[in-house]
């Protein structure tokens, strides 16, 4: 799969370098036509992720009305519109077959990877662009061309996160839990590549430990975790799960450091938390909310004014996913042009982090590191929060790793 990609992606660039862009490559826009730019959100607005798939729509939605505010695309005004994928993959297919009909020309997709593997074929079958905010899974970007991401792959998040954990908790050995309950595929593939970053900095995978799908959660389940006494042990589950297995291992004396997915960075995992002392846990995020980028800034301020609430990490991605589409879709009539665009955007702050996109739809960018924090209210109530305790540009994980004491 891998050699047949890359032999694709290096046929493209010879094509396009040399001028000829095929028939498939052909996107559904041109530049001098009065009929404006189509482009789809196709989300899970009534699955089991629509919450999150609401806070992608504000972001989506609060750029849409400022790029329209200034230039457009293509000097007028886009237009902009949202489908429901229901949270399943036959919801999907419908929703992208629906987004083509009324003429998208590219399309904004995500959360979960199923949905968004169904996707893929049809968009580009119409040739639409696939932009992906919030979907991590490494595989998806092989798919097309015409895939794109905004988001760290799963590989990218795992590299980060063991870094930290190497050189700057100095934690050499990690047992790792896997929860196949909730988002069974994505818990395992991160896990894996958890485990082969920490073997990668030079550290010691002690145990692999696979939960039961079903039932409540007993100390047996979690003994192969604990033997041997990990620095670490890094939990791939997700809110009420994750709080239920980092409660039984502080409940059995486990006082090393527990670290966990960026799916950890929600109102959800933090509501579940309430009164109880997790001890030493961090995982990886999109964004921070310490973040000291003006765009950030800039973007939090007009944000909370017409919507009056502060945004996260799902509305900062949303919004920078739609700001550099816009941007690449100017003055375009096929995907060479576009991905010409699209690497333009080099060392640019957007409101989640700093970006640089590569060649073939992936990107580097600024991966934080967030704790738990404790905030204080006026009447005394505290409350955990996400806590920024550090941050790693991708590219630069190896000069990290050889000059650990340097940059400390």
């Amino acid at each position: 799969m891998k050699l047949f990609t890359a032999l694709s992606a290096l046929c493209c660039m010879l094509m396009f370098a040399g001028g000829m862009v095929p028939e498939e490559y052909i996107m559904r826009i041109d530049p001098v036509s009065p009929v404006p730019v189509r482009i789809a959100a196709l989300l899970p607005f009534s699955g089991r992720e629509k919450q999150t798939a609401e806070r992608l729509y504000e972001g989506l939605d609060f750029a849409a009305a400022e790029i329209n505010a200034g230039r457009g695309i293509n000097n007028k005004p886009f237009e902009f519109k949202k489908f429901d994928t229901r949270g399943s993959v036959s919801g999907a297919v419908e929703a992208v077959r629906q987004a083509a009909a009324w003429g998208a020309c590219a399309v904004i997709a995500g959360i979960d990877t199923a949905e968004v593997r169904a996707i893929i074929p049809h968009a580009v079958k119409n040739r639409m662009i696939v932009l992906l905010p919030a979907t991590s899974d490494d595989k998806v970007r092989e798919v097309s061309p015409f895939v794109y991401r905004v988001c760290y792959s799963d590989t990218q998040q795992a590299e980060a996160l063991m870094a930290y954990t190497y050189y700057w908790r100095q934690a050499k050995t990690i047992s790792v839990i896997i929860d196949p309950c909730e988002k069974g595929d994505y818990n395992r593939n991160l896990a894996a590549a958890v485990s082969k970053a920490m073997k990668q900095f030079g550290g010691t995978v002690i145990n692999t430990t696979m939960l039961p799908v079903k039932g409540t959660l007993a100390d047996s389940d979690l003994a192969g975790a604990v033997q041997g006494m990990p620095d670490v042990i890094f939990v791939a589950a997700e809110n009420k799960r994750a709080i239920a297995i980092l409660k039984r291992l502080r409940a059995n004396g486990y006082r090393g450091f527990v670290c966990g997915p960026d799916n950890w960075n929600n109102d959800e995992f933090f509501s579940e938390l309430k009164n109880f002392s997790s001890g030493e846990c961090f995982f990886p995020a999109l964004a921070s909310e310490r973040s000291e980028y003006d765009e950030y800034r800039k973007f939090c301020r007009a944000f909370r004014k017409k919507l009056y609430y502060m945004p996260g990490m799902y509305e900062c991605q949303a919004y920078d996913a739609l700001k550099f589409l816009a941007q690449s879709l100017n003055g375009i009539r096929d995907l060479e042009a576009f991905d010409l665009n699209w690497r333009a955007i080099r060392n640019h702050c957007g409101a989640a982090t700093l970006y640089t996109m590569k060649p073939g739809g992936e990107l580097d960018r600024m991966i934080y590191i967030n704790g738990i924090g404790v905030q204080s209210s006026s009447d005394g109530t505290k409350t955990f929060v996400p806590r920024e305790l550090h941050k790693l540009l991708h590219s630069k994980i190896q000069e990290y790793s050889d000059n650990y004491f340097n940059v400390r």
